[in-house]
Parts: structure tokens; C-alpha cells; sequence
């Protein structure tokens, strides 16, 4: 492997090709960090980054061009005079330096797996200088401003290994497609799917156009593999193994079938994977995700390469069906196992603030729960919320007990089964059995004035963790606070609440309980609640007022402005020997920050 990386890699520097495709590369995050850091003022690095990262599907088709000349390079024998020339492939980026090689390779004997791996890593070098070169980037930044080079680093580190898991695409197309147009036609509409593939899969909205985008992704996959292994046997068994596996699912859990595409797109998904590093956290499942898929594609290219290198008096030699069906196996179950792992350990927040990272009684409300929790991200394509994206990943680690699932806005048949307010996107919808809890996204930043006196501004703080720790502590059987509304039975306007106002109610773990006042206030009531009173108490009620009054006991008085004009005198004299007196006029807030 080493003789083919060396003089591979001699073959990338000695031609323009790897300083045009660095400078490429440098040049679009350049104009993106412009953007981000010096005209927008913002610290964050890997904002720029992850907007630049398109730039790998122009890149990478490039590059597939150029290891295409490198692998099927050969020379041409002379024609004799008079006689015509044989029409040559289209061979672009080609030198004499890759003939010289090939046919230094066939000399030596050099194994398949020792060709791929050498084109491998020579041509990943072409993207990893210039990755490394990014690191100044932030370095520089720093000198005029306070960037935290953590998150900064941490997402150059991803972006590399990113590079890495897609560069083995690259090598694949290269080595087993003889046409090196169409090697290059096919890293690109990889590359893109691959990029596309989970904005897409989110506006799936049904069980059977999540079959029907299943079955496209699978036909795919089947004529990637005939392209690579040249063996329609394999292609088909792979492809009739994963539709009749989607279909027994399909039948099975057909409920269940509606919300599968984003599910599984974005677990799969490079790029979203890469998205969370870009967030502010370090996942080393991503790191070992892209380092796996990297090492299946290239066992797929050994295996191409097999066939493409053989020698003529050995004859080609043939993959068998049966490895090639193991290996893909294989990397599913490796691919869903690294998906399982969990632990807060694999997971590290980068940020300056530790904006992610869960207080402590969070994480003792995560150890007491025994059930699984469902928590779906409510957000449409192209709106999502980076603080948002980032907590959440790092609660799917913290246990195996949370689960993360991502919706659209538009699923309102989900929806609304539970939600009454406004559905607003990046809000978050907790379930455990029947007991649920909606997060809205206006309920996700706080508005923090304490330095206001010094900064005349205020600080937004985010607050998903303790929203979830609210909600866990509900899940695990927190007490709640008892609210009685207070009911008439020969009026039925009053006790009447608004949809919204229940809503808060049940949102903030109160417990509506509704009493008719005729009655004594049950021992376990903490808050009384009286709404649209239209008749005066009368003595019974009032007394029975008085004495939950006397035990300490809370109330809470909701009337229309149409009312005030009315009298309670049985009401009102009551709350007078509380100091609560009604008056009739405004209230004006003099701080303009409120």
C-alpha cells in the first residue's frame, strides 16, 4: 500500500489538479466566513462551515475524474502507417506519470485491496491539507475577536472526517466504472442524495410515500451495487432482501410506516451528522459513523477493484453473492448498533457557555426513568433551529430511554391530538404512554435583564433542559399542584377557561379539579380558582370561602371588565378583610424593557 500511496500521491502534487481543488475549497469557505464572521459580526466559525460544506459535491466529482485517469491508465500501441487509428476512451486529467505507474503496479503484483487503499488515502490527502488549513481560520478570527476555538476546532474536525466517509464514494465509482464520465455523473448524484436526502425525507407525510421513497432508495442501491460489482445476481438479492423486509414492516406496523423516513434519513444521513458538530457538540458516534461507512464503501471498491484488476490469464474473478449479501448486513447491524449507543460520555458540548450540557437534577430525572420517551421535533425543512437540533442530540445520548424523532409542522393529524395552541417550528412534543407534555418554541428562550443596569440590553437564555427536566419529573410521578375550579350547576358560564388557559395550566403540572362551592374545599386543594362569576356568593359558599381562606389556602379571582360594575358584596367583603380591594382604573409598566 505504501508504494501506491507514494507514488499516488507524488502523481496529485507534481500537477495543478490538488492546489486547484484546495484552493476551491478555501476560496468557498473564505466567502462564507466573510459572510458569517466579518459581515455579520458573529463569532461562530462553524456557521461558515457548514454552509460551505456543498462545496464537497463539486470536489468530490473532481476528484473521481482525476483517480479514473490514475486507476485505468494504459498505454496505446503504435499504429502503423496507413492504417487507422483506434478510437481511445475519453480519458481527462491523464498524465504519463500515471501509465508509468500502472504499469509499475501490474509489475510488482500489487493486491487489489493495497491499489484501493493507496488511491484511497493519496487522494484524500488532496482534501485533508486544505481542511487543516481551516484551522488558521479561526485562529486568525480570534486575534480580533472572542471566538471559542473548541466548537471551532471541533467542527473542522468533523468536516475532515466527513471528507473522509465521502472521498471512499469517490474511490468506488472511480475504480469499477470504466467510463469515467459516468464515475463521475455517479459521485455527484451520490454526493447530492446523500446531502438532499434528509430536507427531503422530512416532507414525506404518509405510510405509502414512505414506502414508495423507500423503494426508490433501494432500487438505487441495487444499481449502485450492480455498477460497482458488475453482477446483477448481487444487486437483485440485495435489492429483494431490503423491499421484502420494508414490505413485512410495512404490513406489520403500518401506523408506525408514516413517520419512518425522517426517522431513519437523518440517523443515516453524513451531512445531518456532520450539522450537529456545526451546532457546538462533539459526537464521537458521528466520528465512528463516518470512519464505518468509509470502510464498508471501500470494501465495496476492493471488490470492484478484484474484477477490474485481474489479470487476463487468470481470467475476472467473480464476488460471490453470498459475501457480498453478509457484508451488507453486516453494515446495517454495524450501522444501527453505533446509532444505539449512548452515554453522555460520546457526547461533549463545545460551547463557551456549556449551552447543552444538563444540570444535575436533569440527569438524576433521566436515571429514575424506566420508560421510553418519545420526544418529537416539530420543524419544517430549511427552518430548524441550531441550539435546538444540538440539545437534542445531546438528550437522544443521555439515555437510551429518550428517543428523538423529527415531524413537519403539517403533520396536524399527530398534532393536534395533544396541542390546542399555535404549533410553532423547533417546538418539541414529549411522550410517555398517555401522559405527554408540548414544548412550545416560544417557551425556549428567556429573556434575562439581570445586567441590564450595565449592558442596557438583555441576554437570551435557553431553556429546552429545563423544560425536559419539567417534563421528566411529571413522567416520573412528581406531586402536582391541585387546582379546584369553582363550578355553578345553575350557570354554566361560570368556571369556563379558555383552551390556551388550560393548556398553561396542564403545561405548568397543575391538576384541574372542578367544585361546586356549595360544598367544603377537599384538604388537598393548594389553589382555588373562581372564573365568570355572574350572581354574588352566597352565605354557604362564602363561608366555605373563609375557611379555606383561614387554612391557608391560595385563590385566584378571574372576572370581565363587563362585571365591574356589578355587585359582590358577599365576595368583595370578603377579600377586603385580605387587603384585596377592587379598584377601576390602568396599570402602566415604567420599565419599557418588560
Amino acid at each position: 500500500m505504501s508504494t501506491v500511496f507514494k507514488k499516488e500521491l507524488k502523481a496529485y502534487f507534481k500537477t495543478p489538479f490538488a492546489y486547484i481543488s484546495g484552493a476551491i475549497l478555501l476560496l468557498v469557505v473564505g466567502i462564507y466566513t466573510i459572510h458569517w464572521n466579518l459581515s455579520g459580526q458573529i463569532s461562530n466559525f462553524e456557521y461558515a462551515l457548514n454552509d460551505a460544506s456543498w462545496v464537497l459535491m463539486i470536489l468530490l466529482p473532481l476528484l473521481t475524474l482525476r483517480m479514473h485517469a490514475m486507476v485505468h491508465a494504459k498505454a496505446f500501441p503504435k499504429v502503423p502507417k496507413g492504417q487507422p487509428e483506434p478510437k481511445k476512451p475519453i480519458a481527462l486529467l491523464m498524465t504519463a506519470q500515471d501509465i508509468e505507474n500502472n504499469i509499475a503496479f501490474e509489475k510488482a503484483g500489487i493486491s487489489p485491496l493495497s491499489r484501493v487503499l493507496g488511491l484511497y488515502f493519496s487522494s484524500f490527502m488532496t482534501l485533508a491539507v486544505p481542511t487543516l488549513i481551516l484551522i488558521l481560520f479561526p485562529v486568525i478570527l480570534s486575534i480580533f475577536g472572542n471566538v471559542y476555538l473548541p466548537s471551532a476546532l471541533g467542527s473542522i474536525a468533523a468536516f475532515f472526517f466527513l471528507a473522509a466517509a465521502l472521498d471512499a464514494v469517490a474511490v468506488v465509482f472511480a475504480v469499477s466504472t470504466p467510463n469515467q464520465l459516468l464515475a463521475c455523473l455517479w459521485t455527484l448524484l451520490t454526493v447530492a442524495l446523500i446531502y438532499v436526502s434528509e430536507p427531503i425525507s422530512v416532507i414525506v407525510r404518509t405510510a405509502f410515500s414512505t414506502m414508495l421513497m423507500f423503494t426508490v432508495i433501494i432500487v438505487l442501491i441495487g444499481l449502485a451495487l450492480y455498477l460497482i460489482l458488475h453482477s446483477s445476481t448481487i444487486a437483485l438479492a440485495v435489492a429483494a432482501v431490503l423491499e421484502i423486509v420494508q414490505v413485512i414492516f410495512f404490513i406489520a406496523k403500518h401506523d408506525s410506516f408514516t413517520y419512518l423516513a425522517p426517522q431513519i434519513i437523518s440517523r443515516l444521513s453524513l451531512f445531518e451528522r456532520f450539522r450537529i458538530f456545526t451546532g457546538g457538540l462533539l459526537d464521537l458516534r458521528a466520528i465512528l459513523y463516518f470512519i464505518l461507512f468509509a470502510v464498508v464503501v471501500l470494501a465495496l471498491a476492493v471488490s470492484a477493484a478484484k474484477v477490474q484488476f485481474a489479470s487476463s490469464d487468470k481470467g475476472k474473478i467473480k464476488v460471490k453473492p453470498v459475501a457480498a449479501l453478509v457484508l451488507t448486513i453486516c453494515a446495517v447491524l454495524v450501522f444501527i448498533g453505533v446509532d444505539k449507543l449512548s452515554g453522555s460520555s460520546l457526547v461533549f458540548d463545545t460551547t463557551s457557555t456549556k449551552l447543552y450540557t444538563p444540570a444535575e437534577q436533569l440527569s438524576q430525572e433521566v436515571k429514575k426513568t424506566s420508560d421510553d420517551i418519545d420526544l418529537y421535533w416539530i420543524c419544517e425543512v430549511g427552518k430548524e433551529d441550531a441550539s435546538v437540533r444540538s440539545a437534542l442530540v445531546y438528550l437522544d445520548a443521555l439515555s437510551p430511554r429518550l428517543h428523538v424523532h423529527r415531524l413537519t409542522a403539517a403533520s396536524k393529524d399527530f398534532i393536534t391530538q395533544y396541542v390546542v395552541e399555535d404549533v410553532y417550528d423547533n417546538s418539541i412534543m414529549m411522550l410517555d404512554g398517555s401522559k405527554y407534555r408540548f414544548i412550545s418554541f416560544q417557551d425556549l428562550y428567556a429573556q434575562d435583564y439581570s445586567n441590564y443596569d450595565k449592558t442596557a440590553t438583555y441576554d437570551l437564555v435557553f431553556t429546552l433542559q429545563d423544560q425536559v427536566d419539567h417534563a421528566l419529573e411529571y413522567f416520573n410521578g412528581a406531586s402536582q399542584t391541585t387546582v379546584y375550579n369553582v363550578i355553578d350547576p345553575d350557570d354554566d358560564q361560570v368556571g369556563v377557561l379558555s383552551d390556551y388557559f388550560n393548556a398553561i395550566l396542564q403545561k405548568n403540572d397543575y391538576h384541574m379539579i372542578d367544585l361546586d362551592l356549595g360544598q367544603p374545599v377537599p384538604e388537598d386543594a393548594a389553589i382555588l380558582l373562581i372564573s365568570g362569576l355572574t350572581t354574588d356568593l352566597n352565605e354557604e359558599e362564602t363561608a366555605n370561602l373563609k375557611a379555606f381562606l383561614d387554612n391557608g389556602g391560595s385563590l385566584f379571582v378571574n372576572s370581565s371588565l363587563s362585571l365591574l360594575d356589578m355587585e359582590f358584596p358577599n365576595l368583595y367583603g370578603l377579600l377586603g378583610e385580605y387587603g384585596a380591594t377592587l379598584v377601576d382604573g390602568m396599570i402602566f409598566e415604567s420599565s419599557s424593557y418588560y
